[in-house]
């Protein structure tokens, strides 16, 4: 569908899934959102996917998207409204059942995690191209894993004995609350919370959607008692992970229970409403 609008939306020929860490910075006209009133509703039988799409004074609004992803199902109401030479944003998505290693490889992200996942969103953000519309983005929303694992943890056998955890982490629950400002995505304070496996914990998460990096700790603690961590970092496409666990000795740090550094602060693209730029 987008390489078929693409032409006709003045939209970037490249595909969505190749833009994540190298958002396009062009400007876009937006111009297309001024036409006459346009009105759509289109619907598949197999799968049941569809949704009614409106268009024109300056407007789009597109309602009752329903439809299959990652043996899931995605819902979303989507609107942008023209504001000068740019436009403003705003989603309200659910994500309900999806695999989630599938759903991590549609962004170019290794799949070393199994398991069920359900996720709702409510963004806005504003600005004349992609970068802007990432760098600019705020909201709120929530994610919950179910019945799968965590695989890839480069451990230290040290952690690995002590934990009871050799290639792969299982949870039954791992979800909590999150937050968007600026295109940073972060836990919320009270953080992530895991579950079973015979393992509990909570995790703290940073991910700048702009520059494609992450940040995250989790905190375990197994029956008995003993603690130890999962530390990952670097960019999405290709993040480290290791498990670290302190001596049986050691009482452990208050500083396993803080959450990670930021990452580095970057410089988004401005604003369209402050520094407008002239239409390429």
């Amino acid at each position: 569908v987008y390489r078929l609008a693409a032409p006709f939306l003045d939209l970037l020929p490249e595909p969505p899934r190749s833009w994540p860490g190298a958002w396009p910075t062009a400007a876009l006209d937006w111009s297309w959102l001024d036409g006459p009133p346009l009105r759509l509703e289109l619907g598949f039988d197999v799968p049941a996917n569809g949704l009614r799409l409106a268009i024109g004074d300056g407007r789009l609004l597109v309602e009752d998207l329903d439809m299959g992803l990652a043996g899931g199902r995605w819902t979303a109401r989507i609107e942008l409204l023209r504001r000068g030479a740019g436009v403003t944003a705003s989603a309200s998505l659910m994500l309900e059942d999806a695999r989630a290693g599938e759903l991590l490889s549609l962004f170019g992200i290794p799949a070393g995690v199994t398991g069920r996942v359900e996720l709702t969103g409510e963004l806005r953000s504003g600005g004349r191209s992609i970068a802007d519309l990432v760098a600019h983005l705020e909201g709120q929303g929530s994610v919950r894993l179910r019945d799968g694992t965590i695989a890839g943890l480069g451990r230290d056998e040290a952690g690995a004995l002590l934990l009871g955890v050799v290639d792969r982490l299982p949870y039954r629950l791992l979800g909590g609350d999150l937050r968007i400002a600026r295109g940073m995505l972060e836990s919320a304070p009270s953080g992530l919370t895991l579950a079973g496996g015979g393992l509990g914990g909570e995790a703290a998460l940073t991910v700048d959607l702009y520059a494609w990096m992450t940040r995250a700790q989790l905190t375990l603690r197994d029956a008995d008692g003993r603690t130890g961590r999962v530390e990952l970092s670097g960019p999405l496409s290709a993040p480290k992970a290791r498990l670290v666990a302190p001596k049986e000795s050691e009482v452990i740090p208050e500083a396993l229970a803080s959450p990670p550094d930021v990452p580095a602060p970057r410089t988004p693209p401005p604003r369209a409403d402050r520094a407008p730029a002239s239409p390429p």
